[in-house]
């Protein structure tokens, strides 16, 4: 009777710890999804600026989602009608944290206001 109530407790007990093991594993699964999704973007360009140095558009975006970010070819994937370069077209996007723009002085220096990062996937209207 003693044998056959420990192997009751002995296979409760690691059904019970495998059941949580297993939910902890999904669960950071599920935070490192998460954390890999970009930031979205979307609104009027305001203002580009060619950052000389470092080969790239700084672009101001206005809201409901706005933001400055920077436009770097062969980076940033660019859709629909390639207006990126000038002010006036709705954008439309995601981007991913980090971004520096340099502009050709005496020597190579950032812009006043950095942007906030560099855009993945943007496209654009007419």
């Amino acid at each position: 009777m003693y044998l056959i109530r420990r192997a009751k407790f002995v296979i409760i007990t690691c059904t019970l710890v495998s059941i949580i093991s297993w939910s902890g594993f999904f669960e950071l699964n599920r935070l490192a999804a998460q954390a890999q999704v970009p930031f979205v973007f979307g609104g009027l360009i305001l203002d580009v600026e060619v950052c000389t140095c470092s080969g790239s558009l700084n672009i101001m975006i206005s809201p409901p989602m706005p933001a400055q970010l920077l436009y770097i070819p062969f980076v940033s994937q660019l859709f629909a009608m390639f207006q990126i370069f000038r002010p006036g077209p709705w954008a439309l996007g995601t981007w991913f944290p980090g971004a520096t723009c340099l502009l050709a002085q005496k020597f190579c220096t950032p812009v006043t206001i950095p942007p906030w990062g560099t855009m993945i996937l943007v496209g654009t209207s007419i």
